[in-house]
């Protein structure tokens, strides 16, 4: 994994995305499928500045999108860090690279990012069917607030002091 780099994407990057992205909606191991993600939001989240690509020289591993802040810290919930956050959401690695490392690997780098911008923690939602994903993140120290119903699903609300 020396060579694995995680970088701000470009619009250089968005048709490989979209192909990572559909290829996990496919998947039958994620919960996403044809409505979402949507290439808008893919499209919103490049102009934003806000989607990371985990990389190596011949292929893309999985991305993640590194929000400032969104509707999720508008909503009464019982975060301990209110102020300096970030928010991330549709972390993802390629389907047929799954169960070796690279998950964990592109959530150390996105606290590193994270902490890099000054923020003091990352919040996030996760499906409450996604076992896999909801244990990558207590295995990374992430604490689970509480479970809410947001935009028409059922999530746990996840947070992580930096």
């Amino acid at each position: 994994m020396e060579n694995i780099v995680c970088r701000l994407a470009t619009e250089a990057d968005e048709s490989e995305i979209w192909t990572l992205w559909s290829a996990c909606a496919a998947s039958s191991q994620c919960l996403w499928n044809d409505d979402y993600p949507t290439r808008s939001i893919l499209c919103f989240d490049l102009e934003n500045r806000w989607l990371y690509v985990l990389c190596d020289e011949n292929q893309l591993i999985g991305s993640v999108t590194l929000m400032p802040t969104d509707d999720l810290e508008k909503f009464s919930l019982p975060f301990q860090e209110k102020e300096k956050v970030a928010v991330m959401t549709r972390l993802c690695v390629q389907p047929t690279l799954l169960r070796r490392g690279y998950g964990s690997l592109l959530l150390n780098r996105t606290e590193q990012e994270t902490r890099a911008r000054g923020a003091k923690a990352l919040h996030l939602l996760c499906d409450v069917r996604n076992a896999p994903v909801l244990a990558l993140y207590h295995k990374a120290d992430y604490q689970q607030l509480c479970d809410v119903r947001l935009y028409g699903d059922h999530f746990y609300v996840l947070e992580k002091v930096l």
